[in-house]
């Protein structure tokens, strides 16, 4: 029984936060990319980035009618302090929505505080 409470206490709170979210939301989610593109591990983000193109190819650009754009930054390399201004240059500069990549853990970890 008490874990019944909990699970609906957690999923009113989640419906209280969606509810919150304006309706006047952007008609563009903006993703920025973080990765090393050049450098010793330049596969990886070659390798984020590939995907990414390949599932928006197959299943369009668009989530839930709203046109999905995918800002990519190059760290270079494991670059925990290039990796965070890119970081911080995404959120205030482009306004992106969410942020994703980071092939590497100290890139991650940088970015997490």
């Amino acid at each position: 029984m008490k874990l019944k409470s909990i699970f609906r206490a957690v999923a009113l709170f989640g419906a209280l936060g969606i509810a919150a979210v304006p309706s006047f939301a952007e008609e563009t989610i903006k993703i920025g990319l973080i990765a090393p593109f050049s450098g010793p591990f330049a596969d990886y983000g070659k390798q984020m980035e590939g995907g990414i193109k390949a599932y928006m190819k197959q299943h369009s650009d668009k989530v839930a009618g709203k046109k999905v754009e995918v800002i990519t930054r190059d760290t270079t390399g494991p670059m925990p302090e290039i990796a965070k201004r890119l970081a911080q240059e995404l959120v205030v500069r482009n306004k992106v929505d969410f942020l994703a990549g980071f092939g590497l853990t100290p890139e991650a970890l940088a970015v997490a505080r």
